[in-house]
């Protein structure tokens, strides 16, 4: 599980439960279940945590970069889908999320 959660934050959260599975050669059941039980968080919600956070560790450094572009470095296949993962993960849509931002963010 550890190997799995580095993986997942070297690849900035860029991955998919399918592809993990092939990588480490066990079935998307078996590691889910053990991720689980190690982690208390679904394989996928964790991917999807890890690459949300990445995404806005990147927006605060680099705050002229457009919703659309991001959501396309950030491997999202459409804007929905990304609006749909930032909410669920911040609670908030991202234009929310980056309209209300505290200034002391962008200085550290």
């Amino acid at each position: 599980v550890k190997d799995i959660c580095e993986y997942i934050y070297n690849v900035k959260g860029m991955t998919s439960v399918n592809l993990l599975s092939e990588k480490y050669k066990k079935t998307r059941q078996y590691l889910n279940r053990i991720f689980k039980q190690e982690v208390l968080y679904s394989l996928k919600k964790f991917i999807i945590t890890v690459r949300i956070m990445d995404l806005v560790k990147f927006k605060i450094k680099n705050k002229h970069i457009s919703m659309t572009e991001l959501c396309y470095t950030y491997d999202y296949f459409d804007q929905s889908h990304f609006n749909r993962d930032f909410k669920k993960v911040c609670g908030v849509t991202p234009m929310q999320f980056f309209n209300d931002l505290p200034e002391f963010l962008f200085r550290h």
